[in-house]
């Protein structure tokens, strides 16, 4: 007998939503939110550009790493898993008069998702 696996579908997530909380004078608050409609995740890094000089100075609920103008968001060890029709969320403090991101994010190396 000779068993055949199929590998699973690439886990995505397939949409978010990127909010001003606050600004204030050469900075401001962004909250992300990623959306999964599709098979759970287990795991995830958010990656997106900066428009300018913009630097995260604090965040919450993602490991952050920041490169130049390359931003990298990943879960921590609680938020990692996104049930189908799940979300989770991430915030962080930045300094900078723009909170262009270019447009939107890449989730997992996904498509880039506009938000």
């Amino acid at each position: 007998m000779i068993a055949t696996y199929a590998s699973p579908a690439q886990a995505t997530i397939i949409a978010c939503e990127w909010e001003k909380v606050s600004s204030w004078t050469n900075g401001f608050q962004i909250k992300v939110t990623l959306i999964n409609n599709g098979i759970p995740v287990d795991g995830w890094t958010a990656t997106w550009t900066w428009d300018d000089g913009t630097k995260v100075t604090n965040a919450w609920d993602a490991i952050v790493i920041q490169p130049g103008q390359s931003m990298s968001a990943g879960n921590q060890s609680y938020n990692g898993y996104v049930p189908s029709f799940g979300r989770v969320s991430f915030g962080f403090l930045a300094t900078g008069v723009s909170d262009g991101h270019g447009g939107g994010l890449r989730v997992n190396g996904g498509p880039l998702l506009p938000c």
